[in-house]
Order: structure tokens, then C-alpha cells, then sequence
């Protein structure tokens, strides 16, 4: 095992967080609550148990937005649950499956199609449902058109009209946008910013990147899915296996990986890595790895690394463990232990912000960055100063 200090120093935050950046990414998936157009009360209920089963956390368009542009930690395996039109099965079926199971959904609603039409939800039961904070109101236009077909003044109507509908009479500001049948284009986007949306969703298919522009996101749709064509859609096979005991992983592939793609490039050699591969800065070179994330439970916890050795790695790999007692600094020698989880040390974290842990110093040699297991532990004493053997 590889030799390790710790000193508490509330030393190198920014210095270390100056640059960090990612390119790991967040899934959102649409549903539209009608049988028409595939919705199934059954087949949904095992897409939500699958999702809340296997560790995945349903997260707001702002806590997205936070995290893409300020970096901001998500919960594990974070995804959008989209719904689009605000069909009344939304309100008398989707909402309680979520409340019933803790999830937070955006209900993309067409403001002057509430409550007429194919049945649709009233402006009591959307408000009801967004008070609750779990299917949150946001605009879906007014009519919805095909908006790349509309004049300006239509696309005003439509986009900024249906805000001021929301904040009239839903009783709340949308900053966030849905284009009718995925349709848009430059006109479309430029009223969107206009009207001062946050964000704008697509019908195009795949996973949302900080390079995802904030106008052009995108989603899986799980419409008319069984439970297993889902897990084949969004790619379920790939995600990385399960920690070797009690807790959670935060990989290097993860939202919550965050790091200049620049100066750490992705590596599949040697093996032992954790999942598809990671992440691995040449020697001399600069940049930070830094991982940060909303856990389910905090308290004390083991903090376990793992790393990819070879005799070019770093002698003086340095982490820095955020914790209660402050910046922990721990030194490891990735020449060796290669593959393994190797303890870092146990820590309290506040219950009320996320974990943190950055890796960047090492001059010796490259950095390997790829895994973090956090354990929970009960409580046990703990040293300013101790060495791994």
C-alpha cells in the first residue's frame, strides 16, 4: 500500500477549483401522459420503480441549469423526468407515482390548451402539483405550434406570452422552455432568450453535456417503452457496476466529475481502472480533478481511492478531502496499488452540503484520476496525522 499523510489545512480550494471543468453528462427522458401517444400507467410505474431502484435521482431544470453553467453538485445518477402537454392523466396518474416515490418532474404545459382538448389538467390541479414540488410548472407555448413556421409577433405571443400566462395566473416564474414537437430554429431560440428562459428542451435524443448548448438540450423519449427498452435506450449495460460494499461511487464518468478535458485526457490503459476507463494528466502538467456531489446520507464516512499505476505515475499524489474538520490533504504514491480501493481515511460531512474531493497536486510523475467509494462508517476517533502502509 502506498504511503499517505493527512494535515487538516484549509489550504488549496482555489487554487485548486481555478479551471475545473467537465464533460460528463445528464439524462433527461419525455413522457406525454396520454394512451395515444404511448403512455401505459403500468409500464410507467416500472420505468419510476426501475429509476428510484437503481439509484437514480430525479432533479430539477434549475439544479440542471446550476450545474451547467456554475458547476453546481447534483444527487447520484441525476436525470430529467420530462412531461410534455399536460394531459389530465399527468395529474390523476404520473403524480402520484412520483410523490409516491420522492421524484421531481417538469410538466411542460401549453398555456392556452389547460383544461380544454384532449383532456387536460386545470390551472388549480397544475398549481397544486407545482406547490408540492413535485410536477413543476414550465412553458410549452401558448397554442402549441410549430413555432419555425410562425411570423415574430406569433413567436412573441407564443413564447413570451405563455410566461406571462405562467407568472399570471400559474402564479410563478417559468425559466424554462419546450419547443411544440421539437420543432425550432435561430428565430425561435433568439425569442427564448428575449423572454429570458433559462433553458430550452428538444425532441432530439441523447445525453445533455456542459457543451450542450442551454437552448438545444436533448432526451430520450420513454413513451410506449417496455421497462427493458428503456434500459437499452438510455444505455443502462454501460454504467458503472456496483461499489464493492455499502455506499456510493463517484467515477471520473460521472456529472460529478468535474475537470478541464484539455489537460485530462481519457485512458484505457493500464487496466484496473473502475468502469470505461480514466482520466489521466501527463506529468508537469496542470489542471484539477474535482468530485462533488449530493449524497443520499452523509455523517462519517470512509473515503476509498482508486487509481491506474505505472512507474510514470506520481510518488506524491495529492488529494484534498472537504470535510467537517476542514481541507484534508492526503499524499499516495500511484506507482503502485494500481486497481485497488485504498482508504484515504474517515471524515464527517455536513449533512446539508455536498462531498467533496479534488485531486491535483503531483509533480513527480502523471495523475490518474478515476474513482471515489464513499462508506458509511459509525462513529469512531479520528487523528489530525497518520500514514497508510
Amino acid at each position: 500500500m502506498p504511503s499517505a499523510h493527512h494535515r487538516t489545512l484549509p489550504l488549496l480550494t482555489a487554487l485548486l477549483l481555478a479551471g475545473a471543468a467537465a464533460h460528463a453528462q445528464v439524462l433527461a427522458i419525455m413522457y406525454h401522459a396520454h394512451p395515444n401517444l404511448g403512455y401505459d400507467q403500468n409500464n410507467f410505474r416500472d420505468h419510476m420503480d426501475f429509476l428510484v431502484e437503481n439509484g437514480f435521482h430525479s432533479i430539477t431544470m434549475d439544479q440542471f441549469y446550476d450545474w451547467h453553467q456554475f458547476d453546481a453538485p447534483l444527487p447520484l445518477r441525476p436525470v430529467l423526468l420530462t412531461v410534455d402537454d399536460n394531459y389530465l392523466q399527468g395529474y390523476t396518474e404520473m403524480y402520484p407515482i412520483f410523490a409516491e416515490r420522492g421524484l421531481v418532474a417538469i410538466n411542460y404545459t401549453h398555456t392556452l390548451g389547460i383544461g380544454i382538448g384532449a383532456p387536460k389538467a386545470s390551472w388549480e390541479q397544475v398549481r397544486e402539483m407545482d406547490a408540492a414540488g413535485v410536477f413543476l410548472l414550465e412553458s410549452h407555448s401558448r397554442t402549441h405550434p410549430d413555432l419555425t413556421t410562425r411570423t415574430t409577433e406569433q413567436l412573441v405571443s407564443e413564447i413570451a406570452g405563455s410566461k406571462q400566462d405562467i407568472l399570471t395566473i400559474g402564479g410563478k416564474v417559468s425559466h424554462h422552455f419546450c419547443y411544440p414537437y421539437g420543432r425550432y430554429n435561430q428565430a425561435v431560440i433568439d425569442q427564448c432568450i428575449a423572454a429570458g428562459y433559462r433553458t430550452a428542451i428538444t425532441t432530439n435524443a441523447g445525453l445533455n453535456y456542459r457543451t450542450t448548448p442551454l437552448f438545444e438540450l436533448v432526451r430520450y423519449g420513454g413513451d410506449g417503452k417496455t421497462l427493458e427498452q428503456l434500459k437499452t435506450t438510455i444505455g443502462f449495460a454501460n454504467y458503472p457496476p456496483a461499489p464493492p460494499g455499502p455506499g456510493w461511487i463517484l467515477d471520473d464518468a460521472d456529472p460529478h466529475a468535474y475537470y478541464d478535458p484539455a489537460r485530462w485526457s481519457v485512458s484505457t490503459s493500464p487496466t484496473g481502472f473502475y468502469g470505461a476507463g480514466n482520466r489521466v494528466r501527463a506529468a508537469g502538467a496542470s489542471g484539477v480533478m474535482r468530485w462533488a456531489a449530493i449524497l443520499p446520507q452523509t455523517g462519517r464516512m470512509a473515503v476509498h481511492a482508486r487509481w491506474t499505476s505505472n512507474t510514470t505515475r506520481a510518488s506524491d499524489a495529492l488529494y484534498v478531502v472537504r470535510n467537517l474538520a476542514g481541507d484534508t490533504e492526503i499524499v499516495v504514491d500511484q506507482r503502485t496499488s494500481g486497481g485497488q480501493w485504498v482508504e484515504l481515511g474517515v471524515f464527517d460531512f455536513a449533512a446539508d452540503e455536498p462531498v467533496e474531493v479534488l485531486l491535483g497536486a503531483g509533480t513527480s510523475g502523471s495523475l490518474s484520476a478515476d474513482a471515489l467509494w464513499f462508506e458509511p462508517r459509525t462513529p469512531q476517533p479520528t487523528s489530525s496525522l497518520w500514514v497508510i502502509h
